[in-house]
């Protein structure tokens, strides 16, 4: 967008702006030609990088890579949330009717029965609305940060940054995407940490948790609990509580391209794994100089 230079004369009429280079110029602002590609109903259309270019940097004016690839992908999960979401909550108000009528009865272990169901569900949609407004802030233009839908065969793939800065979602099905989403998300906020391959040899390159994976997989789980319940061998998952440390450790992941399962989060560590100089680094320090 072109800056355009506007002068005002204050002894004449005070609405009247002009093109001047004379010295009669007694106030001149500068203001954006050209409107934002991709407005915010909140903000002024000539307004750019959320009116903090300091903060924020968005050259293309949209924060998905491929605004009509990934804005199709971002919208139709978007739709599948919502829909998981309503269930949820249709679920959440029977579940309650049910305990009430129980605890009218006086049948209180029944009630509590209903009543741990109807929390359930209650988590589910809370779940749903948490990873549309995720989903929504990570597409968002003032996201100082750009991100990519890439689809792959196999759920091994992790979600990555390219040599360009971009964070690579990758995705094999509708369930493995909401999980790849929660971890880009984690980077946005700064919780993980992925980098730039440094080594070939490694892959991709990342500073995350087992905690980071509890909560994707819990994510995942509410969106479709067959997908967590087909990998989890050792444990059995009936609810999302059941999404644990060692339960993610023990998680069997068939590659399809060589048929062989594997255990991708054996050797996770329960501890976050903080890189030197980066954002989570430094919040940790200051967290800890400020207890000294």
């Amino acid at each position: 967008m072109g800056a355009l230079k506007l002068t005002y004369y204050e002894t004449k009429n005070p609405l009247k702006v002009v093109y001047s280079k004379t010295l009669e110029e007694q106030k001149s602002v500068q203001r954006f030609l050209s409107v934002d590609p991709k407005q915010n109903l909140w903000e002024s259309p000539y307004a750019t990088f959320g009116n903090n270019p300091i903060r924020w940097v968005d050259v293309n004016g949209d924060k998905w890579k491929d605004p009509k690839k990934d804005g199709d992908m971002a919208a139709s999960l978007d739709k599948d949330l919502e829909k998981q979401k309503k269930y949820y909550q249709k679920m959440t108000d029977y579940y309650d009717k049910k305990a009430h009528k129980f605890d009218a009865k006086g049948k209180t272990d029944k009630a509590n029965e209903y009543r741990e169901l109807a929390n359930e569900a209650k988590a589910g949609a809370s779940s749903m609305q948490a990873a549309q407004d995720e989903l929504r802030e990570i597409g968002d233009i003032n996201t100082p940060q750009a991100f990519t839908f890439q689809h792959t065969y196999s759920n091994l793939n992790p979600t990555l940054m390219d040599n360009t800065g971009t964070i690579v979602i990758h995705w094999a099905t509708a369930a493995n995407a909401i999980h790849e989403l929660k971890h880009a998300y984690q980077h946005l906020v700064g919780k993980v940490e992925l980098f730039p391959r440094q080594d070939p040899k490694i892959g991709y390159d990342q500073y995350t948790d087992l905690y980071d994976e509890v909560e994707a997989y819990r994510r995942e789980y509410f969106f479709d609990p067959t997908s967590i319940t087909a990998i989890s061998k050792s444990y059995p998952i009936t609810t999302y509580k059941d999404i644990t440390t060692d339960n993610v450790k023990s998680f069997s992941i068939k590659d399809p391209n060589t048929n062989i399962s594997t255990s991708p989060y054996m050797y996770f560590s329960k501890e976050y794994l903080l890189k030197p100089g980066s954002k989570a680094w430094f919040e940790l320090l200051s967290k800890v100089m400020s207890v000294m």
